[in-house]
């Protein structure tokens, strides 16, 4: 497990504060053996390569790692990277979020943009793309989240039922699944993403 993660250039990707130089080693402790390291580990990656629930360049080279430890016997704690997984499959642009509903927060945006030398269609394209990618390496390990939607927690049974909204072509996997935990879920949180994404899937 994690075999391959120094052959990744992290320090050429980008996450939420700069260079991704951290991102191995949070990676490595999301599997080590003490409980505190762990649960450390996994705040500090979520922020940076899910800052406030938005994706960045590094984001999608992430998953590939979450999916080995899903899968792996070894993992001490599989929900710690359940949560980080489902969180980056649900992931958005900053600037889509931030920009496109308001004429006066693109106007904003693209000033500030200048002033650092860049353009803000430009920045929404790269963003898009990084969100496109991590949804993409997503989408083929959509069945290592699904057991969670019976976990004891409700904030991981609702993360992941938000996820899967995002996922049609998995529709056929995962609509039984949310179908089978909405007989039985009792917070109404997590009732109302699960009937989202079911709402959202059984209409593609």
């Amino acid at each position: 497990m994690l075999e391959t993660l120094d052959a990744v250039d992290w320090g050429r990707l980008s996450d939420a504060f700069g260079p991704a130089v951290e991102v191995p080693s949070l990676l490595r402790s999301l599997v080590a053996p003490d409980d505190e390291r762990r649960f450390q580990a996994l705040s500090r990656l979520l922020e940076t390569v899910w800052h406030q629930g938005t994706i960045y360049e590094v984001s999608s080279h992430v998953v590939p790692f979450l999916c080995e430890m899903l899968s792996s016997p070894d993992t001490p704690d599989t929900s710690l990277p359940a949560l980080a997984l489902a969180s980056l499959a649900e992931g958005t642009s900053f600037l889509e979020a931030h920009t496109l509903a308001d004429d006066q927060a693109r106007h904003m945006w693209k000033a500030v943009l200048a002033q650092q030398g860049r353009d803000l269609d430009e920045q929404l394209a790269s963003e898009r793309s990084w969100v496109r990618a991590t949804r993409e390496a997503v989408e083929p390990h959509i069945d290592l989240l699904l057991p969670f939607l019976a976990h004891h927690e409700p904030e991981l049974r609702y993360a992941v039922a938000s996820a899967l909204k995002h996922y049609p072509k998995a529709g056929a996997l995962s609509i039984p699944h949310l179908r089978s935990r909405l007989t039985k879920e009792t917070e109404e949180h997590v009732t109302k993403a699960i009937e989202e994404a079911l709402r959202t899937l059984e209409h593609q």
